[in-house]
């Protein structure tokens, strides 16, 4: 089994191309890639909504995301990227899902 990670990334209006360039960035997508137990990341735009991203990510397990969460919201190893990203969002900001793969 492995976790499923569902981000609804909530953006400002004109702020979309923005928002990509940034998860472009190497403090963005890569970074995420590059961290233990983060095996991919899937982005798509809401058919219904353009101003919603979503984020489909896989992890080996809650603790790995944990610790690559720990390490974003320190903004320490990735110049505060979550704090670009936040001037982005309007003020429903995102909603994370979890789940588990089954067999």
């Amino acid at each position: 089994m492995s976790l499923m990670v569902w981000i609804k990334v909530h953006i400002k209006e004109g702020k979309m191309d923005e928002y990509i360039n940034l998860h472009n960035s190497p403090n963005g997508r890569a970074y995420t890639l590059s961290q233990e137990g983060c095996n991919s990341i899937i982005r798509s735009i809401d058919t219904e909504n353009k101003n919603v991203l979503l984020l489909t990510e896989e992890w080996n397990n809650m603790d790995d995301w944990d610790k690559y969460i720990a390490k974003r919201e320190s903004g320490e190893e990735d110049d505060n990227f979550l704090k670009k990203v936040e001037n982005l969002l309007t003020e429903k900001g995102h909603e994370i899902t979890f789940s588990e793969t089954t067999n």
